[in-house]
């Protein structure tokens, strides 16, 4: 009796090890041709990317050049752009919540035809932007900076607001 409950667990035991091999063996060529698929088509792990904070992707800092003169200067990452047309700049008193539009002058884009917004004005490179205060303003008031961009490769961001204070420029 017990040698026939040990080949009875023997057989067992090399079913079970038949099933796991053959179940291996099975997930083996799919995989790969999964992972084929995945690289025609442009997903391999390469081409798998991850944006930059907003921050990161077009960092930028400001100065006073004089009493209403401000310098704006953004360092877009490689392969990120800006639209030109996503700028947008105002002016907030302190302890209010109306806004006053700020003049700003902004240089010839780069020609680019997108997928989002068609054909658009862009910047790749160091922008410096220069926004004309009015005559009289508060110290304690802020600009608020808007803009917008993407990378080549398709992601494209929200658009992101600053407030820029005036006080500690």
């Amino acid at each position: 009796m017990s040698t026939t409950f040990n080949l009875y667990k023997l057989e067992t035991n090399a079913k079970v090890n038949l099933y796991l091999m053959l179940g291996f063996l099975l997930f083996i060529p799919n995989s790969q041709a999964q992972l084929d698929i995945r690289s025609e088509t442009g997903l391999s792990q390469r081409s798998l990317r991850r944006p930059l904070l907003a921050e990161d992707a077009f960092p930028f800092f400001s100065s006073r050049l004089d009493s209403d003169t401000i310098e704006l200067t953004f360092l877009p990452a490689d392969a990120h752009y800006l639209y030109q047309h996503r700028f947008s700049f105002s002016l907030q008193p302190a302890e209010s919540d109306e806004t006053t539009p700020l003049e700003a002058i902004l240089p010839v884009g780069v020609s680019k035809t997108d997928e989002f917004f068609g054909a658009v004005k862009v910047y790749y490179d160091d922008l410096k932007i220069l926004i004309t205060l009015p005559a009289t303003v508060e110290d304690k008031s802020e600009i608020l900076v808007e803009y917008q961009g993407c990378a080549d490769w398709g992601f494209c961001y929200p658009t992101h607001s600053i407030a820029v204070p005036l006080n500690a420029l």
